[in-house]
């Protein structure tokens, strides 16, 4: 009878087991597919165990206003608690969180950096992104220096951490390229709410080298302009993007009028294109230049260029409205082995820049090998 009951109760704990473990399954999966709030249901109660990808899902979904869970002390527990377990997505997340709080509390730009620079450290991905160099724009040299001694002291358990890297960027951010014609930003006579040759200065001005073209294509694919008019047309009131630091209690709403203009615009530019050398040390392609220039990007020297020279930028004639203090515009990048990011998305001027309110279409692909 023993030995019986000692079997039930095996078997009624394996079931157990098999329900979390396909709980956990559903979780993730239900996170891939953006699922936000059922990802969070399934996941929390492995994030309160201690499970390190539920505690990033779970501090992620707390940080994101639209599932009207925002807490961002719970946010940055759980953050905390994931990448303190080694997960780069937590670590790489939370240099974005504290970012955030930063432009409230100059305090926290110093965590960014910090966990910025451990994500770096651990994530490869994370390392080939230009986060780190970008966050150093808003920190002065005493604050690199806290950023310094918080990296000394994390390095007994993150021993990854290369302090000799981080004085390396910290080195190249200030003298690097000084000289050269190609780090020097043109001036936005566009009138472009995102400036790609900035970003494409970026990408490679603090690696110890040029890339020697920047590429840009001469209009925008239809389909891209025809999936915003179809966002358009069936809305005219848009949630606020989570990651806006402005008021997001109340959606962003346009009128019947501003409707119908955004539409005959949008329309518009499906004839527009942009001239050949409007950037220097560029080149404008068609559409069906794209595969051939990344073909030819691929036989670079070296990995650090083929990654950091191997990007073709879209970007849209914005559209403005409401006294040119809202715009529409489309911010799209082609990487290495041709996948996309893009973003056709709502800006409103405040702060004395343009900033990201409504994503009206949003297309990611994933890196192709």
């Amino acid at each position: 009878m023993r030995n019986y009951t000692l079997t039930i109760l095996f078997i009624f704990s394996t079931l157990i087991v098999l329900a979390q473990d396909k709980n956990y399954e559903k979780g993730l999966k239900s996170f891939d597919s953006k699922n936000y709030l059922k990802s969070f249901e399934l996941l929390k109660p492995f994030a309160d165990k201690g499970d390190s990808m539920a505690e990033f899902v779970v501090g992620f979904c707390y940080f994101n206003p639209e599932l009207k869970l925002k807490n961002n002390s719970l946010a940055e527990h759980y953050l905390l608690s994931s990448a303190e377990k080694f997960n780069t997505k937590a670590m790489g997340f939370l240099s974005i969180f504290y970012f955030q709080k930063g432009i409230e509390n100059e305090e926290f730009k110093v965590q960014s950096l910090v966990w910025a620079e451990i994500a770096g450290s651990y994530d490869p991905v994370f390392n080939g992104t230009t986060t780190r160099y970008l966050i150093r724009n808003y920190l002065n040299e005493n604050e690199l220096k806290q950023v310094e001694e918080i990296l000394l002291t994390k390095k007994s358990k993150f021993e990854k951490i290369s302090i000799e890297a981080f004085h390396s960027i910290n080195k190249q951010m200030k003298n690097d390229n000084e000289n050269s014609e190609k780090a020097k930003i043109p001036e936005n006579k566009l009138n472009l709410i995102k400036n790609p040759y900035s970003d494409w200065v970026y990408r490679w001005k603090s690696e110890h080298f040029e890339c020697d073209t920047m590429y840009y294509t001469a209009e925008i694919e239809s389909q891209i302009i025809d999936s915003t008019i179809i966002n358009i047309k069936n809305n005219k009131s848009f949630e606020i993007d989570y990651l806006y630091n402005g008021n997001q209690s109340k959606p962003f709403k346009i009128t019947a009028d501003e409707q119908n203009y955004l539409i005959s615009e949008l329309e518009k530019l499906k004839n527009y294109r942009w001239e050949k050398d409007i950037f220097p040390f560029s080149k404008r392609l068609e559409q069906n230049e794209i595969q051939e220039t990344f073909d030819n990007t691929e036989k670079l020297a070296t990995e650090k260029e083929k990654n950091m020279c191997s990007i073709v930028y879209t970007f849209s004639k914005p559209i403005f409205f409401r006294n040119n203090t809202i715009a529409l515009y489309l911010n799209q990048s082609r990487y290495r082995t041709n996948y996309t990011q893009l973003d056709f998305s709502f800006y409103k001027f405040e702060n004395e820049r343009w900033e990201e309110i409504v994503r009206v279409y949003a297309y990611y692909e994933s890196a192709k090998k």
